[in-house]
């Protein structure tokens, strides 16, 4: 006790008073960065009433993509018919959709070389089934036409119904730096987003804009904070992640001296308290993140909740269209719900919180989760039996992802029901050496054990090790095999 005493006094008096309570936690390094941007004018900005003009469907990257949803390939392709060849179907098992009515109309049209009149003015900002907004295409049209006067007035009345990726879009330029991730993010509600070139922009309510380098770098400096992006950076420096920021505090660099004498003092004890104290920050921190994600979720979902009993009172009074599009808002604020109470299973304190249950028919939700993939799947031993069906469906969609993309076809999916236990076996004809399997196990432990995230070169570690940890706190397992590569999910009955 005396040599301890006397180390102690010869300590700075810095050094004795550092305790944890004198540094800042990374969330409050955030929150004094997020502050202090909060000050900075930027040089380039699109208001929130500019945004406002524009339906966010057009302004998603999303809005590009053919509307699987909704349309089959079958009907994609009986339009690229009827663009191509003006052919009208005899017969069609959607001709009472007005959807499809509609995109039938404008491409019969379009192949007639007609002209639209005044009352297609309201389907113009609507999205086509084969992607892009019906004034995107429109405007396609006329643009290959000899009268370009036609194209100039078109644009002057109908430049906003066209989508943000058409570079006749007003605000086609002023966003053309951010890539489609970066869009994505912003209009779906992130705060930031990163871009390659070191800019950062700015989601708030005065609308979006755009920080420069040297504008912010200082600022997180002083806040103490290394900010760089997720997609330059190696995941496992990462404290904290928030939309495609990896975020991490600058670590203090005591003296030598000052380093041995802490060793001298603390030895293998303060080792072991360290461990254990790295241990508790990490999963405090996972734990916020992901009240921060949860919380931030609910107050966006209990709105789109209120804008959809608006629309629902009105229904009656709807177009054709504008009820469909009512239908797929529906859709998706129901999911949206759901999966904001779905994650209180990874906030509550009890640990079979997630387990718990839905009673259905195995087989249709098998049919639901492979149907968007177009995949077949073998069943032995369907029974209607309760399962925590949205985690599990979680699990085997990424599975099914990760075979369709790096895998080789073709894709099998084979299930069964027995007395004790359910699995489910994904496999392709892919080859997995003995020695990549082992590196991304030890990789994923590697990251368990400091309580990261992990990211892999061929984009399935993230993927896997979630996958695995659902299905352990489901009290499952997923096993993996190699020659030809094989995962499987199980779960006791």
């Amino acid at each position: 006790m005396v040599w301890f005493a006397l180390i102690f006094m010869a300590l700075p008096a810095s050094a004795q008073s550092g305790g944890a309570s004198s540094v800042p936690s990374i969330q409050q390094q955030w929150q004094q960065f997020t502050d202090r941007l909060a000050a900075i004018d930027a040089d380039q900005i699109i208001s929130q009433q500019t945004l406002n003009q524009f339906p966010q469907s057009l302004l998603l990257p999303a809005s590009q993509y053919p509307d699987l949803a909704t349309f089959s390939w079958q009907q994609l392709k009986t339009l690229y018919t009827v663009h191509q060849n003006c052919e009208l179907p005899a017969e069609d098992p959607m001709v009472q959709s007005p959807a499809w009515q509609q995109a039938m109309q404008f491409e019969w049209l379009l192949c007639q070389a007609g002209e639209l009149t005044s009352d297609w003015n309201s389907v113009l900002s609507a999205l086509h089934p084969a992607g892009g907004s019906y004034a995107d295409r429109y405007l396609a049209y006329l643009q290959g036409q000899a009268d370009q006067s036609v194209v100039r007035a078109f644009l002057q009345e109908h430049a906003g119904n066209l989508t943000l990726a058409n570079p006749e879009h007003p605000l086609h330029e002023a966003m053309a730096s951010l890539s489609s991730s970066g869009k994505t993010a912003l209009f779906e509600g992130y705060r930031f987003y990163l871009s390659n070139h070191g800019q950062l922009w700015r989601n708030h309510p005065g609308g979006i804009d755009v920080l420069r380098a040297e504008q912010w770098e200082d600022v997180a400096d002083e806040a103490g904070l290394s900010v760089t992006s997720l997609d330059a950076q190696d995941h496992q420096n990462c404290v904290m992640q928030y939309s495609n920021l990896c975020i991490s505090s600058v670590p203090e660099r005591p003296l030598w001296w000052q380093a041995a004498l802490v060793l001298l003092l603390v030895a293998v004890p303060g080792l072991a308290l360290k461990m254990l104290l790295e241990r508790r920050r990490a999963l405090k921190e996972r734990q916020f993140i992901l009240q921060l994600l949860t919380h931030e979720l609910r107050t966006p979902v209990t709105s789109l909740g209120f804008t959809v009993e608006q629309f629902r009172d009105e229904f009656d009074h709807l177009s054709g269209p504008a009820q469909d599009a009512f239908y797929r808002l529906s859709g998706d604020y129901q999911r949206l719900s759901r999966l904001t109470e779905a994650s209180k299973g990874f906030l509550s304190d009890r640990q079979d919180a997630m387990a718990e249950g839905d009673l259905a028919l195995f087989s249709d939700w098998l049919d639901a989760v492979t149907e968007p993939y177009n995949l077949s799947y073998r069943l032995t031993g369907d029974l209607e039996i309760a399962l925590p069906y949205y985690w599990l469906g979680v699990c085997l969609d990424n599975l099914i992802r990760n075979a369709l993309i790096h895998g080789e076809p073709p894709v099998r999916i084979e299930a069964k029901i027995t007395g004790e236990k359910i699995w489910i076996e994904i496999s392709d004809q892919g080859q997995s050496s003995p020695r990549r399997l082992l590196w991304r196990r030890f990789v994923s432990d590697a990251g368990k054990t400091k309580g990261k995230t992990t990211d892999h070169t061929d984009g399935m570690g993230i993927g896997l090790m979630i996958v695995r940890r659902i299905m352990r706190r489901l009290g499952g397992k997923l096993t993996e095999h190699r020659q030809p590569t094989r995962y499987r999910l199980e779960l006791p009955r």
